[in-house]
């Protein structure tokens, strides 16, 4: 009778047929295929049994031994958390079991067996205490979070895309540049497109149904383009194959999805909120439901965008490949989405969204020509950090300290020329002001 979990995936795979087991569940889906044989050895360590002795049983005895792990389960407390196992991992704990029973051949016996009901299974505590942040709790998390976690979480909260988009479990996928339509590295710039962006979610990840598209707003779209400006100045090359969310140099090139939890749990838990990466998806979904009130825009599209490849109905199955399904669509079609979501915007955004970028970046580029900004150092400076620019802006409008009637002197000369009332300051920076002499009127003769 076992008394311990395998301690490692390796110990766990000795037995071929579970290894066998195992592999095809993996080939689907990776995560499935680990969480089920983790699930696997708990419901024998609960039952008392181990994979092999759970094969070969008879009908009878493997009624007795689901009967003493449905009387031991609720009681066995979690491994990790101490607490009594929740209802929805018992539940997998018993899918483990049927699946790799069936597939070792039992099918008939299994059937011989109660059928197994365990209350609450569709849910969990942690999910039923998560709560939707607002929009004023979401631009806090936004604030809280560096360039990375704030590109992760303005993507999640625009678009909806689930962590594993991202990154799969495996880190072997995830989302490119080239999947952002129009964001492009033009030598050392990125250019971010208008918004609203498409963003397209391919179906090479396990487990995905369909290829779907959904859409990104100025927010996600300037935290894209801060995030990727980090990474040119560092030195990285990008390319329209590199990925959106870099692993920076670990073994596989995209972020394992488990990972990306871990980027986005800090600025959840400064803005106060302990939760998946999962909430700022569930934003996503209860935010759109108040837009559609709103505007109207057909319930098909909001649930593509939220990547499902039918609703809670089935009723999607034949209008998806039809429709949103389509690898490619014509202009007029993806105008009315664009609109769609423009209107639904104004749910998701946290801060007012620019209407008009490049009117505003022409507008920057007139006034810094007016400055006397030309050429290369005109575009180095449009690239440059905001603190960068506000200095280069400054040092310009900065009064000619050499000049006839002109003088530059410390704070301390300056406040005893000034006490002649001969001289009057006119600009400080730096420590040294700027003082320009008063023209007096001429003595009466």
């Amino acid at each position: 009778m076992p008394t311990a979990l395998p301690s490692t995936k390796k110990t766990r795979l000795e037995d071929p047929l579970v290894h066998e087991w195992w592999d095809v569940l993996y080939t689907n889906s990776p995560a499935t295929g680990d969480n089920y044989l983790r699930q696997l050895y708990r419901f024998c360590l609960v039952a008392g049994t181990t994979p092999a002795a759970l094969r070969n049983m008879s009908a009878m005895a493997l009624q007795r031994t689901v009967n003493k792990w449905i009387a031991l389960v609720a009681r066995t407390p979690s491994e990790r958390t101490k607490k009594p196992i929740e209802a929805s991992s018992r539940s997998t704990q018993w899918k483990a079991a049927k699946s790799y029973l069936e597939h070792v051949g039992r099918k008939s016996v299994l059937a011989k067996v109660t059928k197994v009901r365990i209350a609450g299974s569709r849910t969990s505590t942690r999910r039923r205490e998560e709560i939707v942040p607002t929009q004023e709790e979401v631009g806090r998390m936004l604030a809280a979070a560096g360039p990375r976690a704030r590109m992760v979480l303005a993507i999640s909260k625009d678009s909806g895309v689930r962590p594993g988009a991202l990154g799969s479990y495996t880190g072997d996928e995830g989302l490119r540049i080239r999947d952002v339509e129009g964001l492009t590295v033009v030598g050392d710039k990125i250019v971010v497109p208008e918004w609203p962006a498409m963003l397209t979610v391919y179906d090479r990840f396990p487990g995905d149904e369909e290829s779907y598209f959904t859409w990104l707003g100025n927010e996600a779209l300037e935290a894209i383009r801060a995030y990727l400006t980090q990474r040119l100045k560092g030195g990285e090359e990008l390319g329209p194959d590199s990925p959106l969310l870099d692993n920076r140099g670990a073994k596989h090139l995209f972020v394992p999805t488990k990972k990306i939890w871990n980027i986005t749990s800090k600025p959840l838990r400064r803005s106060g909120f302990v939760g998946r990466p999962y909430l700022t998806r569930s934003y996503f979904v209860q935010q759109l439901e108040r837009a559609q009130q709103k505007w109207k825009f057909p319930s098909e599209w909001k649930i593509a965008w939220e990547g499902h490849a039918t609703d809670e109905r089935g009723r999607l199955r034949m209008q998806i490949p039809y429709g949103t399904g389509k690898g490619r669509h014509n202009e007029a079609y993806l105008k009315d989405h664009r609109d769609a979501y423009r209107h639904a915007y104004e749910f998701l955004a946290t801060v007012p969204a620019r209407e008009d970028s490049e009117a505003e970046d022409r507008l920057v580029r007139r006034i810094l020509e007016r400055l006397g900004f030309s050429g290369e150092q005109l575009d180095r400076l449009l690239l440059a950090d905001p603190d960068e620019l506000r200095r280069q802006v400054a040092e310009r409008l900065r009064p000619p300290a050499r000049a006839p009637g002109r003088r530059s002197e410390p704070l301390e000369e300056a406040r005893r020329l000034a006490a002649t009332g001969e001289w009057e300051p006119v600009h400080v920076a730096d420590g040294q002001v700027i003082l320009e002499r008063v023209h007096l009127p001429l003595p009466p003769e």
